[in-house]
């Protein structure tokens, strides 16, 4: 499938508030994928966190995912503060929109794949989606500060450029990972039990 153009990421928030406003109808060029996420988090100092995505395009989807979104829907941002780090899988870029809206509006990271080589194809998941923020996973994984009907992760994906279809609306699913805190204790422990059974049956 060929590539649409993709739009500027200066006329995102137009665009987005123009199809809001006026309500009007789009010919789309392709259906939009069927995507799914999972988000990890990592806890790297009393105050930083990073958090980690993989992106899912299911096997029956109609379309690869060229375009990942995330906090985001058309008009409103979620972040509680803008990220201090991201990172990026290979082959796709990433940027802080502009559609940050002020003190009453949050903030969002769009992902673009740089060529359809690089797109999430269907039955395909793409991990390398990272960024590093101060905000806390209550607030991350909870609902949004400026937003409360709406999850903080909520996201869009898109075949191509942002746009290019209906989109396609989703929240990653929370994985949970033990802490390396909880590791170092846990260690321990474990050992300990085990040598109490060793010693029992000796």
């Amino acid at each position: 499938m060929r590539k649409i153009p993709r739009i500027p990421r200066g006329v995102a928030r137009t665009a987005a508030l123009a199809l809001i406003v006026t309500g009007a109808g789009t010919a789309w060029a392709a259906s939009p994928p069927t995507a799914t996420a999972t988000v990890s988090e990592i806890q790297l100092s009393p105050t930083t966190y990073q958090y980690s995505l993989t992106l899912n395009d299911a096997l029956s989807s109609p379309s690869p995912i060229g375009t990942f979104w995330m906090a985001w829907v058309p008009g409103k941002d979620f972040l509680t503060t803008s990220p201090t780090s991201i990172t990026s899988p290979a082959g796709w870029t990433a940027t802080l929109p502009p559609t940050h809206g002020g003190s009453t509006d949050g903030y969002a990271i769009q992902w673009i794949a740089s060529s359809a080589s690089s797109d999430d194809m269907a039955g395909g998941s793409l991990s390398g989606f990272t960024f590093i923020s101060t905000d806390a996973p209550s607030s991350v994984f909870g609902n949004s500060s400026f937003y409360p009907s709406f999850a903080t992760l909520t996201s869009f994906a898109y075949d191509a450029a942002p746009f290019s279809d209906a989109g396609t609306q989703f929240v990653p699913t929370v994985v949970v990972t033990p802490e390396p805190l909880s590791l170092g204790i846990l260690a321990p422990a474990a050992l300990l039990l085990l040598r109490r059974r060793t010693a029992r049956k000796a």
